[in-house]
């Protein structure tokens, strides 16, 4: 966690904000973990804070402030392949592009 602060200043990275609505994370986490609906939300909201924590403590940024990422990509509308498959065009065009 903390890529996007931690490679921010290299050239050759991509850094790609991957969210979704909360009632599609929720769904996803207690799909994925066999979890309740109540204990998937408790889950998602620890994660998520976790998150935003962690980057505020060691880089003072705010973990979902658009101007840390080049792409922003919602998993839900385009899915985890989708999603995946967009990273790496992204990435293998801007390499090619170099």
């Amino acid at each position: 966690r903390g890529a996007q602060c931690l490679l921010a200043e290299r050239s050759d990275a991509v850094h790609v904000f991957c969210y979704a609505p909360r009632g599609a994370l929720v769904a996803r986490i207690a799909a994925r973990e066999a979890l309740s609906t109540s204990d998937a939300e408790k889950r998602v909201h620890e994660v998520n804070h976790q998150r935003e924590q962690y980057v505020k403590r060691h880089w003072g940024r705010d973990w979902r402030s658009h101007e840390n990422y080049h792409l922003s990509v919602n998993t839900e509308w385009l899915g985890i392949e989708g999603t995946a498959e967009l990273i790496v065009a992204t990435a293998m065009r801007q390499r090619a592009e170099r």
